[in-house]
């Protein structure tokens, strides 16, 4: 991909030290659409940086901010226009601070310093190999854990919970600032089990810790109070207007939660490239697990997509099939957000807020639908991406019509039980 942008110096850009990493940076910008001249500058800029960190004998895996901070100070860019001159100024900061990130990500054992950072590295790995949660759990986890390890073990230079008592923990839950909403204690709290169950695996006292947990009610333990029916999901349906761009992404976005199972945050997440239109199949980037999968396309999945494609969807150079429609930048990503807000609107609009609110609602549709028509529940786990068959239980608790079809009429007559 870095031929793409400098065929006349790619021989030349592929000795440099930061080659690797220009590469994967060129296939970033091509993937989301970034302006062609833009990405060349930023790729020129990096490899600077590497010319410069070549002549200074440090080691690309050594690049932190401040190495950054020493390459802009004594870098002088080649001879620009006076009114140009900030802008440039701009890329070659951003990229010597994406070379700085990339070092981090791909080294970061050699950045955790301190105890609380390398006791955040480790439980890192942890959730993210032996647990296999996802990366944006895994993110949210590792902020969770800073705020509880700085409240207890600031400037330690070393963390034990010998010191800790379960009152302790749970008056650390409830000092939390009172600005966070009770799902954020929630995933505070599933933190602490998953950091405590960490220290007990790697033979590091825990004690009663974690009985000073407390326990949260949740609603993602238990089907919808209210299952979506059909007739309802029609109103829905019928509800968007699809004569509209936005009408068509969030037509086709319902349907690839109705027909397909999935979630919101893959659906925002599907690129033009996931779906082989040939042999009538989509890729599903599975939110909650490491690797993809492939499903086969429904008939009107396909179409819904295609009319959004042909008629709806912006010219961007984006490779995101469901892009933003009011910021029309090469850069800009849709977020599920986008997408759930329209649902949401629609509930409102259909005068089924009352019953019905958010997109796991038709997530559980699809699952009830495939259990109605006799599935298998492994075969439902592997379409809904489930690496447990417990979580997918959750999913086929409560069977409506198939408990109405074994209910048997109350006894009318009475029955002598003495005898």
């Amino acid at each position: 991909m870095l031929k793409f942008y400098h065929p006349n110096k790619w021989a030349m850009l592929r000795e440099n030290c930061l080659a690797q990493f220009m590469e994967t940076e060129a296939t970033r910008l091509k993937n989301h659409g970034y302006d062609f001249a833009y990405a060349r500058h930023i790729l020129i800029s990096i490899s600077y940086f590497g010319d410069w960190l070549k002549s200074n004998r440090i080691r690309p895996e050594n690049v932190d901010e401040s190495i950054a901070e020493r390459f802009l100070a004594q870098f002088e860019p080649p001879t620009v226009r006076k009114d140009n001159a900030k802008g440039y100024r701009d890329i070659i900061r951003m990229a010597a601070y994406s070379v700085a990130k990339y070092a981090k990500t791909e080294n970061p054992a050699k950045f955790a310093k301190t105890p609380i950072q390398k006791e955040i590295l480790a439980f890192r790995e942890y959730v993210l190999n032996d647990r296999n949660l996802a990366r944006t759990t895994v993110v949210m986890y590792e902020r969770y854990l800073g705020i509880f390890l700085d409240h207890f073990f600031a400037g330690a230079k070393r963390i034990s919970m010998k010191s800790l008592t379960p009152r302790m923990i749970r008056d650390f839950i409830e000092w939390m600032p009172s600005s966070l909403d009770e799902r954020t204690r929630k995933d505070t709290c599933s933190m602490l089990n998953n950091y405590f169950r960490f220290l007990s695996m790697n033979g590091k006292y825990v004690g009663e810790l974690s009985t000073g947990i407390p326990t949260f009610q949740s609603k993602y333990h238990a089907p919808p109070a209210v299952m979506l029916t059909r007739e309802d999901l029609n109103s829905l349906l019928n509800a968007v207007d699809r004569s509209t761009p936005i009408g068509k992404r969030t037509y086709a976005s319902i349907l690839c939660q109705v027909d397909l199972c999935m979630r919101i945050g893959d659906v925002n997440r599907i690129m033009l490239d996931d779906i082989d239109w040939r042999n009538g199949r989509i890729k599903v980037h599975n939110n909650k697990g490491r690797e993809p999968f492939w499903l086969p396309l429904p008939t009107r999945v396909g179409q819904a997509i295609a009319d959004y494609l042909k008629n709806g969807r912006p010219s961007l150079r984006s490779r995101q099939i469901f892009i933003p429609h009011l910021l029309r930048r090469q850069d800009i990503v849709l977020k599920p957000s986008h997408l759930y807000r329209e649902i949401a609107r629609l509930w409102i609009e259909t005068g089924l807020g009352d019953k019905y609110f958010g997109t796991h609602v038709l997530r559980h549709y699809a699952a009830m639908r495939m259990k109605q028509k006799k599935c298998s529940i492994k075969v439902i786990s592997s379409i809904l991406g489930h690496t447990t068959l417990q979580t997918t239980a959750i999913y086929a608790k409560v069977d409506i019509p198939a408990l109405r079809t074994i209910a048997q009429d109350w006894p009318t007559e009475e029955v002598d039980h003495e005898s």
